[in-house]
């Protein structure tokens, strides 16, 4: 296991965990519909049915009064130009293609002389490309005559979101280079429209949106609507489908957040027809490719706002080049599965992820780091001796970690849930925060299988039993709970032979 392929698996088998022992819990809201608008309570979601009614009951009676109406604009800019990850994250969101195939397609346009170099982590163009970029758009007026016609080529608006200089190290972002094509396959000629009007979508104006928020009050009680309304479209009439798109994955909500409002004035009152929905929690998404990319780009933190994405992708793991390799590696090696567009973790790779006992090991945020530096020394700004020193502490606490003879014998260990000492019962070992309310009590008799003091001791102190109990692998979770790993019988998908795992050190002391 690599560096990188390490955090990006340890990602997924930690979301695969918070899916599978997440559970839902019942939720109620209130509506309320004034003039065929649907207002919402503004208080928190209500926990019981009880307290709903008790506040719908409050209501139903008393007229609705429109309290306060704002409206603002909001200037949405154009979205920046391709870089590989966010090329291979688009044509996954909308086309479902993989990350090594859209990074297949776009070397072979580049070698075609239709874009530029793809396999680039910059999204912006150098000063001295601005000539170029006007010839491009010209000679891209032969296919795209219509959008590219409303552009005066000879004074392009280049801004800071298009042009700096300082943002582009080795190669600048993906555009076309100007060639046109004959025939592409479909998914190569979509990869290629992509670019060529995320190019175009870059000189269009911002888009200009009207947002009114509506307060009203009944008896009291307060709510919410709020509305949208497109006054000028700019740059998004290149993209007539991206309001769908962008409703992709969010959950289905009782009362849109965003609707047609008709006009309100303040202190207008009338009947209305307040209800209560009722609704679960959800777990969070398996990861997908798109969702996956981005993660591994902003090092783990899942983030939407493309500014604070760019200050995060100096220390992403991987570099665009490899990042669909890696998924491919863990694919091929049988770590993690595809089921549709998701992506899950097989026993293997939990197993695995379950045998490294550092979390720094997994860790995204380290591995960016290390990233972070290495790239500093190719730039010659942070030498290769103390990067290899600080490597070498790093690894020399590692293996003292995981030496058994710094296992503290006087104690069986912390509570997985509380961190408290865990003491010795009758039947099992709880946690000596019992009376407190800590529920955590681990059986000495697991299965029919008994379970003696050494191999409570590691469980609770490592969170993990490397000897088999009947056919599994003991280990808690994040949430202190005991969950079974089966033992893999295979490698994956190139090998067949048997997985063995390494032997463990040798006990200090017979158990």
């Amino acid at each position: 296991m690599g560096r990188v392929q390490t955090p990006v698996l340890a990602m997924i088998v930690k979301r695969d965990d918070e899916i599978r022992h997440f559970k839902p819990e019942a939720f109620w809201e209130l509506f309320t519909k004034y003039r065929e608008v649907l207002f919402r309570w503004k208080g928190e979601r209500f926990k019981s049915q009880k307290e709903a009614e008790a506040v719908l009951n409050k209501v139903k009676a008393h007229p609705f009064i429109i309290d306060k109406v704002g409206i603002k604009n909001e200037n949405e800019h154009p979205p920046l130009l391709y870089d590989l990850t966010e090329l291979q994250r688009d044509m996954n969101r909308k086309l479902g293609m993989s990350a090594a195939n859209t990074l297949e397609i776009a070397q072979m346009l580049y070698e075609q002389k239709l874009i530029t170099y793809p396999r680039t982590d910059s999204r912006y163009l150098t000063h001295d490309l601005q000539p170029q970029v006007a010839k491009t758009l010209e000679q891209l007026k032969s296919i795209r005559r219509k959008d590219i016609e409303p552009l005066d080529l000879s004074h392009l608006p280049f801004s800071n979101r298009i042009v700096n200089d300082k943002k582009v190290t080795d190669h600048h972002a993906i555009i076309p280079t100007g060639k046109l094509p004959s025939t592409l396959p479909m998914p190569s000629q979509a990869v290629y429209e992509a670019i060529v009007t995320r190019l175009i979508a870059a000189f269009y104006p911002a888009c200009i949106k009207e947002l009114t928020t509506i307060d009203g009050i009944s008896n009291q009680e307060p709510f919410q609507a709020k509305g949208v309304r497109v006054l000028v479209p700019g740059w998004t009439v290149l993209y007539p489908k991206k309001s769908e798109e962008a409703k992709e994955g969010k959950e289905n909500k009782p009362a849109p957040e965003m609707q047609e409002l008709p006009h309100l004035q303040r202190g207008e009152s009338g009947p209305h027809l307040p209800h209560i929905s009722e609704g679960k929690t959800k777990p969070p998404a398996h990861f997908n490719e798109n969702a996956l990319l981005g993660a591994m780009e902003t090092a783990g933190r899942l983030v939407d706002d493309e500014i604070l994405k760019e200050a995060l992708k100096e220390k992403g793991i991987g570099t665009p080049a490899t990042r669909a390799s890696i998924i491919e590696t863990l694919l091929s090696r049988g770590y993690i599965q595809r089921g549709g567009k998701a992506l899950s973790a097989t026993d293997l790779g939990r197993y695995l992820i379950a045998l490294i006992q550092d979390p720094n090991l997994k860790s995204p945020e380290l591995t960016g780091e290390w990233e972070a530096k290495l790239k500093e020394i190719e730039q010659g700004k942070f030498s290769a001796a103390d990067f290899m020193q600080r490597i070498a502490q790093f690894t020399g606490q590692v293996i003292a970690g995981s030496d058994l003879s710094k296992i503290d014998y006087e104690v069986y260990g912390n509570c997985p849930r509380c961190k408290n000492a865990v003491i010795k019962g009758k039947q099992g070992y709880g946690c000596s925060k019992w009376s407190q309310g800590c529920p955590f009590v681990l059986w000495k008799e697991h299965k029919g299988v008994l379970l003696n003091e050494g191999q409570i001791r590691t469980l609770l102190q490592k969170k993990i039993l490397l000897q088999p109990i009947g056919g599994f692998i003991l280990s808690f979770s994040d949430k202190g709970e005991l969950t079974e790993i089966p033992i893999p019988s295979e490698q994956g998908n190139r090998s067949k032979s048997k997985f063995t795992p390494r032997k463990t050190r040798a006990p200090l002391r017979k158990n």
